[in-house]
């Protein structure tokens, strides 16, 4: 299977739209309320009603109760959540155990990662279908800034139960092609990479970075 695009940080239908046709695999929706890219539950349902059903729908969501995830899962039809805060393996274990389904999830981690070995292992047994590796920024995501990808060859060592990566962080067209050649993520994740301004997304942008992102996938 070729790499996975998420498109993340999704406003309107019309960027939806825009990513779908190019090819994004997944849209993310943020669910945290200090974000210039914030959307309700309610406004979110409102835009996933356009999307169509083999594309994923990820709720970004930082720090919340299990309580709070069963609410929005009655509000809109989110078929995976990226947890991008602090949460532990115990809280991760905790929401997953009080869904009326098994809940996928995506855990957000900044590199390097203090858990070691045992601290991703102990998120995989609790339901982490995914990590994405993301620069910190007191948003929780949308920075525009790149990390230091070296770090992700130590990180894959201590990945021993092989959950998937997906790289976030700064992306663009201009650096995607690179970012995929030298990491060889499982998915890529952009938000920022692709817009005119937060949260109101550029189709042109769009449409060259999921284009330059397939190339560099392509077996060499």
């Amino acid at each position: 299977m070729g790499i996975r695009i998420k498109i993340c940080g999704i406003t309107r239908e019309e960027d939806a739209a825009a990513a779908v046709a190019s090819g994004a695999h997944a849209l993310g929706f943020i669910l945290y309320p200090k974000s210039p890219r914030y959307v309700s539950p309610e406004r979110a349902a409102e835009i996933l009603a356009t999307v169509p059903p083999y594309v994923e729908r990820v709720a970004v969501v930082v720090n919340p109760s299990a309580e709070e995830v069963r609410r929005i899962a009655g509000i809109a039809p989110f078929s995976q959540w990226q947890l991008h805060g602090a949460e532990s393996p115990a809280l991760m274990a905790e929401i997953r155990e009080a869904g009326s389904h098994p809940y996928r999830f995506v855990k957000a981690l900044h590199l390097p990662f203090e858990g070691g070995a045992r601290g991703l292992a102990a998120y995989a047994t609790a339901g982490a279908g995914a990590f994405l590796l993301d620069t910190p920024c007191v948003e929780h995501g949308g920075s525009g800034k790149t990390f230091d990808w070296n770090l992700v060859e130590g990180f894959r060592m201590e990945n021993v139960s092989n959950v998937p990566i997906i790289l976030s962080g700064g992306l663009t067209a201009d650096n995607v092609g690179e970012a995929v050649t030298r990491v060889r993520p499982y998915a890529v994740d952009v938000s920022s990479g692709v817009e005119s301004a937060p949260g109101i997304k550029d189709p042109i942008k769009i449409e060259r970075f999921i284009s330059r992102c397939l190339t560099a996938s392509l077996p060499a």
